[in-house]
This record gives C-alpha cells, structure tokens and sequence, in this order.
C-alpha cells in the first residue's frame, strides 16, 4: 500500500474505530491500577503489597513502555504497523491475564512489566495507521476522534474498575482488558492495512540500544526520584545523567546514519519540536494530578473505589468534548492560539489542587476535573495532528514514537509525595478522618 487515497471513507471509518478501541485499552490500564491500590495493600483480600512494591507496579508499566517505543515505530516502518499493533495486543492480552491471577506483588510487578511492553507495540503504530489511512483533510478529524479515546478510558477504566473491586477480587481490574484484546485482534485482522515504510531499511540496532537504554536510565531516574520522594539520592542522579548521555549518543548516532531510524533533523521543524514538547508537559501535569487525586479521594476523604471512580467522569467528558472543539477551534484560528490558550488554563486548573482539603466540595472537584479534562483535550489533538502533519510517510512510525516517548517522559517526571504512603498505612475505617492535605 503506497497511497492513502486507495483507502475508502468507509473502510477509514471503521479502521479509525479499531484503533479507538485500541487507544482505548492503554488509557483504561493507566488508570485503572490506581483505584486496586488499596485493596492491593491489604494483606487479606489483596497481595499485601508494600508501598515500594506498589510504586514499582504502576512505574514498571511506563518503564517498559517508554523504553520500548522507538523500537515499536521502527519494526513498524520495516516490517508493517498492523503486524506490531496485534503483536501488542497480543501481549498485553496475555500479560493482563497474568496480572489478574497473580499471586504475589511479584509476579504482578512482572506482569505489569509486560503490559508495558505490549502497550509500546500498539501506540505508534496506531498513530502511523492514522497518518498512511487519513488525507490531510481529514486527519485532524480522525485524530480529534482518537484522542477522544482517552476521555473514554479515563471514564470506564475507573469507573468500571471501581464496580469490580467492590463487588469482586483486585485482579478483576484487568479482566476488563481481555474482551477489548479479542475485539482488536479480530478488528486489526479483518480491516488495518499494514502500512510500512517503502524503503527496507535495516534496523540500526546501535541506535535502538542506545535510545532504549538510555529511556530506560531515564525513566528508571524519574520514578524513583519521583515515587520516593528522594530527588537527593545519588542514585538518581547518576540513573538520569547516564540516561541522558546514552540518549545524546543515540541522536549522534541517528544524525549520522544514512538511514536512521529517527531522523533528528525533524527537531529542526519548530512546530514538531514544540508539539512535541508541548504534549510532554500536558502529560506531565495530567499524571500528577490523577496520582494525586488518586490518594486524596480514597485516602483523605475516605470513598470507596466506585464513588472515587466516578469522579474521573467530569475529567473523562472534558478530554472527548476538548478533543473535538479543540481540533474545530485549532481550523479557524490556529494551533499555537487554541493550544497555546488550553495549556494555560490546564495550568490554573491544577493548581487548584493546592486548595483542597478534607471538606472541600465534591462538585467543586468535578468541576476542576471538567477542566482539566477540557483543556487536556483541546491541547492534545490540534498539537498532535500538527506533528503529524510535519512527517514524511515513510517516518510515520519513528515519527509517532518520538511524540509517545516524549508523553511518557513527561509522566514519569512528576513527583510523589510521602503522604501517599503513610495514607496505605493507615487502617481503611480511619482514613475518612484524615489530615488535611498540605497546601
């Protein structure tokens, strides 16, 4: 396949529809977890996991999926996108599996390690699908429809999640992955094309090491900096500094091969860098909200894992509503003023977690959510369309990587306060009367 106009609006829109619902099942993983912390800490009806073994089942999952998404968009470009999207489908089905039925935080951290893996095998080469299926016309559109995919994981993944822990065991929570898996697979099967790269390049395995281990020091620095608390360790530190030297080896690498597998002269196009860069400090800033609001809402107000699922609803709705308007808005006036404009609004609106305590309003929360949630949206899809748009066809892969490594950098660097651990220690009936959050 060498033409998107060879692809018919029909077939578009239901090869648009399997890549929501794939797009649909890495949101509905990043969220999900949070809601069986809890439970997962209780040494009777959980794994009795300790706060460590918690952070490291939440950071293992973006670990391996940063560190294994430029890879995924170069076995794309060489080999196909629709054959790595149902290899990481694959995985991630197995692997949800597994952490349904583990029996010890162990083999759940494992698990969750391999859910990474699988989630970095379906991201970038949805997005390259995009790119080879939709004209210029119509991409801002179909991607507007994607990045809805998140206010849609954002909504059941809690919600839902919420429902099962209550009513059944923690691994529950990924039973939810399996039905989507199998829908995928069949979708992916019978309707993706298998868009790749004219051009067979050979897989620059120097590169891909170096940018792999060097995402991986990274991302091993800024979880544990994070997640600990202990910016000051020099184990961070050095994880972080060794990281970003094998990255810069990587881009000397790239810039000198005669077929890299990420050119880094596309960081010489302004609106690729700073679309980019842009989605990265969004992510940055929607993580650390939705950890936060994680432990406040469980933790400092006492909910249960429903009622604390629900509400991520306010939140949900704003990415798919902002994800549209955004991209409309985006059309008439341009992307730097409709983005520029949402990322200062996402900014306020965080900050707004500053201010709450124990008896702050609920509709006040949501209402902050909706924001939140609106100004995601209407950053995310105008900006990624214009990265899209930056990139030759035969990049598609290696292109969509480098923005997803960026989303998931920006997640890793937000930091965690010690609070969140003391909340897991204090006994569930006493969490409901708790201290009020630091302002």
């Amino acid at each position: 396949m060498s033409s998107i106009d060879l692809i018919p609006e029909r077939r578009q829109r239901r090869i648009l529809a399997i890549l929501v619902v794939s797009a649909v099942l890495i949101w509905i993983d990043s969220t999900v977890l949070g809601i069986a912390l809890e439970r997962l800490a209780d040494p009777v009806d959980g794994l009795g996991a300790t706060p460590g073994q918690l952070q490291w089942a939440v950071g293992i999952y973006s670990l391996l999926f940063a560190t294994a998404l430029f890879l995924a968009g170069a076995l794309g470009d060489r080999y196909g996108h629709r054959t790595i999207l149902m290899l990481g489908l694959l995985i991630f089905g197995g692997a949800s599996a597994w952490a349904a039925w583990a029996g010890d935080p162990v083999s759940l951290i494992l698990a969750r390690a391999l859910m990474g893996l699988g989630g970095a095998l379906i991201m970038p080469p949805s997005m390259a699908i995009i790119g080879w299926t939709f004209p210029a016309e119509r991409r801002a559109g179909a991607i507007a429809i994607w990045g809805s995919s998140a206010g849609v994981g954002v909504a059941v993944g809690p919600v839902l999640g919420g429902l099962l822990i209550d009513h059944f065991w923690w691994g529950s929570v990924f039973t939810i992955n399996l039905p989507i898996v199998a829908f995928g697979l069949i979708g992916a099967a019978l309707v993706l094309p298998n868009p790749r790269s004219p051009q067979r390049r050979r897989l620059d395995p120097l590169g891909l090491g170096l940018s792999t281990l060097g995402l991986l020091g990274l991302s091993y620095g800024l979880i544990e900096g994070g997640h600990q608390g202990g910016w000051d360790r020099w184990q961070v530190w050095v994880s972080i500094a060794a990281g970003l030297v094998l990255l810069a080896g990587f881009i000397v690498s790239e810039w000198r091969e005669r077929e890299p597998s990420f050119d880094p002269r596309l960081f010489r196009n302004r609106r690729f860098a700073a679309g980019n860069f842009t989605l990265a400090v969004v992510f940055l800033l929607l993580t650390g909200q939705s950890f936060y609001l994680a432990f406040y809402l469980q933790g400092a107000r006492g909910m249960s894992a429903l009622s604390a699922g629900l509400m991520s609803l306010p939140a949900a709705s704003g990415v798919i509503v902002g994800s549209q308007l955004g991209s409309r808005l985006a059309a008439r006036f341009g992307v730097a003023k409709v983005s520029g404009t949402a990322v200062l609004v996402l900014a306020a609106s965080s900050s707004m977690n500053l201010l709450y305590d124990v008896d702050t309003s609920l509709v006040w929360v949501g209402v902050v959510g909706a924001l939140v949630g609106l100004s995601i949206g209407m950053t995310t899809a105008p900006t990624t369309t214009a990265v899209l748009a930056t990139l030759p066809l035969d990049r598609m892969g290696a292109g969509s990587a480098v923005n997803n490594v960026l989303r998931q950098v920006g997640q890793r660097a937000r930091g965690r306060h010690p609070r969140h651990d003391r909340l897991l220690d204090v006994p569930a009936s006493d969490r409901a009367v708790a201290r009020r959050p630091t302002r």
